[in-house]
């Protein structure tokens, strides 16, 4: 019998340490689309699982606003977390706006809405290591009572900051300091 045996002999060689650390946001949620639940006469807010090569996208966080003076509110947050180690989060949801799941969910029901207010919506998203996107499009709805039908309009476009999100309004974001007569 002949046998053919091949052997590769290595120094023992040196472990080191590396600490990972990522600073790349994940990607905000793309197309949302509102759309009405005329039984409930509530808006269904839905979005898209944006792209990611990472693939760490654990939650969703879902704002309102009833104009553009106001804050947004997180009204909602998904939480889907598989990690073994669990990252915190900066914007904590109150406990009655943390909704955890085992899988991801990619729509909202608003069961606080009224049908005479007009609501603007965004969503965010919030990645393994606790690192949160900017605000989403910024959508506002109204229902037609008369036509029966809601209405939706862009008011922002996405990648808003969460701390300043009229930066993309078409409207004038910041007062002008110099100001010139005759």
């Amino acid at each position: 019998e002949i046998v053919l045996a091949r052997f590769l002999m290595t120094s023992e060689g040196t472990t080191n340490s590396v600490l990972c650390t990522e600073k790349v946001p994940p990607p905000v949620p793309t197309a949302i689309r509102p759309r009405f639940d005329f039984k409930l006469k509530q808006p269904i807010i839905n979005w898209q699982f944006p792209v990611n090569p990472q693939r760490d996208i654990k939650r969703f966080q879902i704002f309102k606003r009833h104009n553009i003076s106001e804050p947004f509110t997180l009204v909602a947050e998904y939480d889907f977390d598989d990690s073994i180690s669990r990252a915190s989060v900066n914007e904590k949801a109150l406990d009655k706006n943390l909704i955890r799941m085992q899988f991801p969910k990619t729509s909202f029901i608003d069961k606080k809405f009224s049908i005479a207010s007009t609501p603007i919506y965004a969503v965010a998203s919030v990645d393994a290591h606790g690192m949160t996107s900017n605000l989403s499009t910024q959508i506002q709805i109204r229902y037609d009572k008369i036509k029966n039908k809601l209405i939706s309009k862009l008011i922002s476009r996405e990648g808003a900051p969460k701390q300043y999100p009229n930066i993309y309004l078409e409207d004038d974001t910041f007062k002008d300091v110099i100001s010139v007569s005759n």
